[in-house]
């Protein structure tokens, strides 16, 4: 899962959710989206966040896990500095197992991020989180989603380190 390099026109602000939403589990092109900024960007939060509740069942779905997982890593690779918090926070707030491969898929694009938009914020994030105790901190993980986590930090710390 995350973002499939391809060839494709640029995307405007307004088709980037209908974009992200009909992907699938191979992701958008990062070639289309290089261009917006982190506000533009920033709209994919709506695919992150907890539906409102509703009466009816399925307008309150949440978007599935290969859509959040692609709106997560278009964030972390792509964004700058607003961007990057919104991840940094995302990746922190999550806990459980449901939300495991959404946070591994984001650390490692977090990393991957930093190659094109370094911030100190984020290199200072990745090697705190490269301790279990930091995942485990408030008891709400299990020690073996702790130790993947700790590990997908190390190998994004390693990839925001390395230049192309």
């Amino acid at each position: 899962m995350g973002s499939r390099q391809g060839s494709g026109g640029r995307i405007n602000a307004e088709q980037l959710l209908p974009l992200v939403k009909e992907a699938g589990p191979h992701g958008v092109s990062l070639s289309q989206l290089t261009h917006l900024d982190d506000s533009a960007l920033l709209t994919l939060g709506a695919l992150l966040e907890p539906a409102p509740t509703a009466v009816n069942a399925a307008a309150s779905q949440s978007p599935g896990l290969p859509v959040r997982i692609n709106a997560l890593v278009l964030l972390a690779e792509l964004g700058k500095r607003e961007a990057q918090a919104y991840v940094r926070q995302y990746l922190r707030s999550q806990s459980g197992a449901e939300t495991l491969n959404i946070r591994l898929y984001g650390l490692q694009a977090l990393g991957r991020g930093q190659q094109r938009n370094p911030a100190e914020e984020s290199l200072t994030f990745l090697a705190q989180a490269t301790e279990e105790k930091f995942w485990c901190a408030a008891g709400q993980q299990s020690a073996q989603d702790c130790a993947a986590l700790a590990e997908a930090a190390r190998d994004a710390l390693r990839d925001a380190q390395t230049r192309p």
